[in-house]
This record gives structure tokens, C-alpha cells and sequence, in this order.
């Protein structure tokens, strides 16, 4: 997918009243910087509507490059999908 569709994708999601996000990068072998400014975005966004994104399945590549643009303290990343629900959903008490 290229950064401008992934861009709007993401800003589809938001439009639509998306509050929890979770994005499997499993098969994301590299992020360019477009794609970590889409995502610092949708973050922001969601965070607004009392939501928040998670990134699940981050390859190693892929974080190196997060961890050199500064996106690692303001994403949380997940080691898989339910890990990421569990972040998003928590048990009420």
C-alpha cells in the first residue's frame, strides 16, 4: 500500500468515529516517514476522541525505524493482536 492510500485509510477510519485503532504490521517490512507521520496522526486523532491506537506484530525494521524518528514513546506496540485488544479493551472493575 503506498503512504498516501494508507494515509487515507487511516483518516477514513477516523472520519467514520473510530476511537480504538490497531494496526497488524506483520507483513509491514519498512515504514517510510509518510507512513509514521499517518500513524502519529491517527494516534493524535483518536487520542482526541478518548481512544488510542496500537501497533501490533512490529517487525524489526520497522521499530528500528519508529525508535529513529521518535514515534516509539507516543505508540504503544503490541508482540500480537490479542495483547493489542487487551491494551484497548481493559477489564472494567
Amino acid at each position: 500500500m503506498t503512504a498516501p492510500a494508507f494515509k487515507q485509510k487511516l483518516a477514513d477510519l477516523v472520519a467514520a468515529g473510530e476511537k480504538k485503532v490497531i494496526l497488524d504490521l506483520a507483513e509491514t517490512s519498512y515504514i517510510a516517514s509518510s507512513g509514521l507521520g499517518a500513524i502519529s496522526e491517527t494516534a493524535k486523532a483518536v487520542r482526541k476522541k478518548g481512544g488510542d491506537l496500537c501497533l501490533a506484530r512490529v517487525q524489526y525494521l520497522s521499530r528500528e525505524v519508529m525508535n529513529f524518528f521518535g514515534l516509539m514513546p507516543f505508540v504503544k506496540i503490541c508482540e500480537d493482536v490479542d495483547e493489542a485488544m487487551r491494551f484497548l479493551n481493559p477489564p472494567q472493575r
